[in-house]
């Protein structure tokens, strides 16, 4: 889907309408609201595997901790360094925080595993 958005990013916009204006936006936001979608995956599964051995503490903090710890604060920053970009790019920032904040958390729960 994210190099669908890519490589059609002209076309997608002419399905639903056919105003140039709207058009050349859309062309311009999809590649930056597409930019880390690759990482949402391996994050889902991650959650699932932390709610999977039962690991509430850590599942709630990756489920909500997304929304309230990331992508609001970005949203609500990143505007005021990068103006209307930074509203967009917020998305991708957070998944990509996420990722790397989930890298951690995984590789702590498999030490904690490894020790017991």
């Amino acid at each position: 889907m994210q190099s669908a958005a890519w490589l059609f990013r002209d076309q997608w916009d002419a399905l639903f309408t056919d105003d140039p204006e709207v058009m050349a936006i859309v062309a311009r936001i999809l590649p930056l609201m597409t930019a880390a979608y690759c990482l949402t995956g391996p994050q889902v599964m991650l959650v699932n595997y932390f709610q999977a051995i039962s690991d509430a503490r850590r599942t709630a903090l990756l489920g909500l901790g997304r929304t309230y710890l990331l992508l609001l604060p970005s949203t609500a920053l990143l505007p005021m360094v990068l103006g209307e970009t930074g509203i967009w790019l917020a998305r991708p920032c957070q998944l990509r925080q996420r990722a790397l904040g989930h890298r951690r958390m995984y590789r702590a729960s498999s030490l904690t595993a490894a020790a017991t």
